[in-house]
């Protein structure tokens, strides 16, 4: 008798739960797969969509996993297989209950050691997923080995799981066609299941590996920079004013002051700042002519706040700290605009000038201060910041906006 009779004759369970049971299956198998496809590999924009493709389909077994515990709870189990003492359901139920929750809190863990990384993903490009835990350290290692000890755990679970399965179909107590579709053989489902996560990897595997196909150049970018955008205002004439002979000098007040900056990997923003910088400001509002800014930039400084990607900013293929331990942006043209005024700079970065400008905002306190807000776009292609695979592939996002936040003072001079 062939398990499509058997099948007829038993109580299988509803098609929710046989939906459910294999999506997660298929999900786990595939997030898993991938997981350790990218941890085989070197740091490249591979590994990058990788590790985001593992983290979206682990988050889609949390997400299942909540649906179907939710179904569980509002519907009610067929009747329990023939031949199974009291005891051994109660240890089927006790085995099922822990595979839930090592379902559920393997993926949590992946989601608890994204966040404390402080790694943002974007689920399969459809949107950014919040973070919940703030970015640390010693939390990012206590996740990590978390969801290392929980895989190794569902993975035990299980493979119990298919062995019990086994002895009691060797026992004549037919288990496994209970949660299979009516229509299919138990030999056919299982290879069509299996050709499914092949698919599914293969083609995660293939878009991991693949570049943009609109390839951009060094001077595409720069071409790109210099070009004026739709949105620039045209600057008025400089009203110079005829009682100042030089417009005064200003200091920064570094513990109110911050320099970062926003990038992009794999459409999820991620931010950072440079601890150390020194600005040497000659402005006035009214007397643009004689202005002036020099920045002088510790790159050695510059942070990000995840641990992972803090450990090679200073390579040679992104800011090189060895080679160009500094920066600078000076500006000696400055003009006028609706929304503020503009400095028309050059910003010299791992050895290459490049014309940047940067809008900002000139706010005077009562007290005397000012606050500086300004934002300038970087083409990190142009700088060599990013170089190899990642010249020339979008997952690592080619503008980079620097955030200016100073406070300043009269200096006296």
């Amino acid at each position: 008798m062939n398990d499509l009779v058997q099948r007829a004759k038993l109580a299988v369970w509803p098609k929710p739960a046989k939906f459910f049971h294999w999506l997660v299956v298929v999900l786990l198998i595939v997030a898993a797969t991938l997981g350790f496809l990218a941890d085989e590999q070197d740091l490249s924009p591979a590994k990058l969509k990788l590790f985001v493709t593992h983290k979206s389909f682990g988050l889609s077994v949390l997400l299942v996993m909540f649906l179907r515990v939710v179904w569980r709870v509002c519907s009610s189990d067929p009747e329990p297989v023939e031949g199974l003492s009291s005891m051994q359901q109660k240890l089927a139920g006790l085995g099922h209950g822990a595979i839930y929750a090592v379902a559920i809190l393997l993926p949590l863990s992946g989601w608890l050691l994204t966040s404390a990384a402080n790694f943002p993903f974007r689920w399969f490009d459809l949107f950014e997923v919040p973070l919940i835990w703030p970015s640390d350290s010693s939390m990012k290692d206590i996740a990590s080995d978390a969801h290392e000890f929980l895989f190794i755990a569902l993975a035990a679970l299980v493979l119990g799981h298919i062995a019990m399965a086994v002895r009691h179909n060797m026992q004549g107590l037919i288990v496994l066609p209970r949660m299979l579709p009516k229509r299919w053989s138990t030999g056919k489902f299982l290879s069509g299941l299996g050709a499914i996560i092949g698919v599914v990897i293969v083609l995660s595997w293939s878009r991991a590996q693949s570049t943009s196909n609109s390839i951009v150049t060094i001077g595409e970018v720069a071409d790109t920079v210099a070009a004026p955008s739709a949105n620039v205002v045209v600057p008025q004439a400089d009203p110079v004013s005829s009682l100042l002979t030089k417009p005064p000098s200003w200091v920064m007040r570094p513990a109110s002051s911050e320099l970062g900056f926003v990038g992009s990997y794999v459409g999820a923003d991620f931010t950072g700042k440079f601890e150390r910088f020194t600005p040497r400001i000659i402005f006035h509002a009214e007397h643009l002519a004689g202005a002036s800014f020099d920045v002088s930039i510790d790159v050695t400084s510059a942070m990000i706040g995840a641990p992972d990607m803090d450990s090679f900013l200073g390579d040679s293929q992104w800011l090189d700290f060895a080679s160009f331990p500094t920066a600078q942006f000076i500006a000696q043209r400055f003009s006028r605009t609706t929304e503020g005024f503009v400095a028309h700079g050059l910003l010299r970065l791992k050895g290459i000038e490049q014309a940047v400008d940067l809008l900002f905002s000139w706010d005077e306190q009562p007290d005397g201060t000012v606050r500086l807000l300004g934002e300038a776009v970087v083409p990190r292609v142009v700088f060599g910041v990013g170089n190899g695979a990642w010249a020339d592939d979008p997952s690592v996002g080619f503008d980079v906006r620097v955030l200016v936040d100073v406070w300043l003072e009269q200096s006296g001079e």
